[in-house]
């Protein structure tokens, strides 16, 4: 079973702590109204934290772009708001915190509920459940039904077994058969348009999943790796595309076509080198293959995503300037991608305080090269890169280079604590705080997985959004070479 979990976890590493906010700029306001109860008996000490994240295309690649968060620390027992959203139609995520615990109820990493324009949801939180209420009521319980549906029983399996991802599969695919058998049941209560996008979500969960699985296998080692790889091309995934102009809403179908072509691309270009190119082919691959507004969203997904771990994608979307037409709900995100990646416009000229609360900017290093390392306590590939990025920093310490560390903690006091123990900084960097994931500087700068690093300029613009790591000789040698070029520049 721990290797299980294990797997579920290592592919989520790279998309933990996404937390932003992003208001649309549309003329037209679309609104949603909020009424929200705690129903927990909430003692003296209890802190309660709520958050809500309306995005215009959820998906686990975390687009960061036409979202909109709200947080609360509650101590009232009762709230009602009304918040913009990015689209007539988004996807709702709901985390609920208490002392910092997440309850059981808001822990799975795929839950959006489809919500739109004009509602009016009631909420009822407690620790461990949620429920809704108002004219929204009906559909988005049964909503959360499905989604406990969604959660399979794994049985108890070590990655030596010969039917290891079999058995996943067959497991997932129970999982399905009981949210497929629940819509038809309860399907009187839907529009058609809404029975048909749970069906592709409930699909496109499964279908999900299996290629995650394969994914994800080569955190276990390489041989584990190659072993889902044989397993993955000897079982080919046997689906159909649905004939539904309506695909492109359901999020659980569009991130399994994306990944699907990730897989089908990586698993012919095998490689242990974090520091991939073919990205750029891989956009290539679904640019052709799709059409319409499956292809467009697919595309923002693809981009946002594959700009975490291949060093070719970022070009590809210059090369090309017209990938999405105007007339696409899908523009709007696309343009806001591009113009945050641009490396011609000066990067977003934060403030953070550092330890001692004074207050350090990106202006304030004018004519100097700027390397900026994004991280978390508890980051174990943080921890990696901060070892491996020794004999890089050893290599300029006697050039223009200042070295930022920007934390995301959510608390102050474990950020201090990880700073003494120099597990996640280096002596002469300027530390940083954006307290809880909330700053302004993620949303700029486009972060959403740890570790990042990012190269700003001498006249305070991109050098490089995405750099290699340090973490094998070839990677070492080709960040320095970067960092010495916008050194001499």
């Amino acid at each position: 079973m721990k290797f299980i979990i294990t797997i579920l976890l290592s592919i989520l590493i790279q998309d933990v702590y996404a937390i932003t906010k992003q208001h649309s700029n549309n003329a037209r306001q679309n609104r949603v109204h909020f009424i929200v109860h705690h129903l927990d008996p909430q003692n003296a000490k209890d802190k309660r934290m709520l958050k809500l994240s309306c995005a215009q295309v959820p998906s686990v690649a975390h687009i960061v772009y036409n979202t909109t968060d709200t947080v609360f620390s509650d101590s009232v027992n009762e709230r009602s708001f009304d918040l913009n959203i990015p689209a007539s139609k988004v996807g709702l995520r709901i985390d609920y915190t208490i002392n910092g615990l997440t309850g059981k109820a808001y822990r799975d990493f795929i839950q959006d509920y489809l919500i739109h324009s004009g509602d009016t949801i009631e909420l009822f939180l407690d620790k461990d459940s949620l429920h809704f209420g108002g004219k929204s009521a009906k559909l988005l319980n049964l909503q959360s039904e499905l989604f406990e549906l969604q959660r399979p029983n794994l049985p108890a399996l070590s990655n030596e077994s010969s039917v290891y991802f079999k058995t996943v599969d067959r497991t997932f695919e129970a999982a399905l058969y009981k949210q497929l058998q629940f819509i038809e049941k309860h399907k009187a209560a839907f529009s058609e348009n809404f029975y048909r996008y749970l069906k592709n979500q409930a699909m496109g969960y499964w279908y999900f999943m299996s290629v995650k699985q394969i994914l994800g296998a080569p955190f276990n080692g390489p041989a584990f790796g190659e072993k889902a790889i044989k397993y993955y091309l000897d079982n080919p995934l046997r689906f159909a595309i649905p004939k539904d102009e309506d695909l492109d809403q359901s999020s659980n179908f569009i991130d399994f076509l994306y990944h699907k072509e990730r897989l089908d691309y990586e698993a012919f270009h095998p490689t242990l080198n974090f520091e991939r190119k073919g990205g750029a082919t891989i956009m290539d691959n679904i640019s052709c293959k799709y059409t319409g507004r499956v292809r467009d969203r697919l595309l923002v997904v693809a981009f946002v995503h594959l700009s975490k771990s291949y060093l070719d994608v970022s070009d590809y979307f210059f090369k090309h300037q017209n990938l999405i037409p105007p007339s696409s709900p899908y523009f709007e995100v696309y343009t806001k991608i591009k113009r945050a990646f641009d490396p011609s416009k000066p990067a977003y000229n934060f403030a953070l305080p550092d330890s001692t609360g004074k207050i350090v900017k990106l202006s304030d290093f004018k004519g100097k090269v700027v390397l900026i390392d994004f991280w978390f306590t508890g980051c174990l590939p943080c921890k990696y890169l901060t070892a491996a990025m020794v004999p890089v920093l050893k290599h300029f310490s006697k050039k223009q280079l200042v070295m930022l560390t920007v934390s995301v903690n959510k608390n102050k006091e474990l950020w201090i604590e990880s700073l003494k123990s120099g597990e996640y900084t280096h002596p002469g960097s300027i530390n940083l705080l954006a307290l809880g994931g909330n700053d302004p500087i993620l949303k700029n700068f486009n972060v959403t997985a740890y570790p990042r690093l990012m190269l700003i300029d001498k006249n305070g613009k991109f050098a490089s959004i995405k750099l290699p790591t340090p973490h094998t000789p070839e990677g070492k040698t080709e960040l320095i070479a970067t960092i010495d070029k916008a050194i001499d520049k």
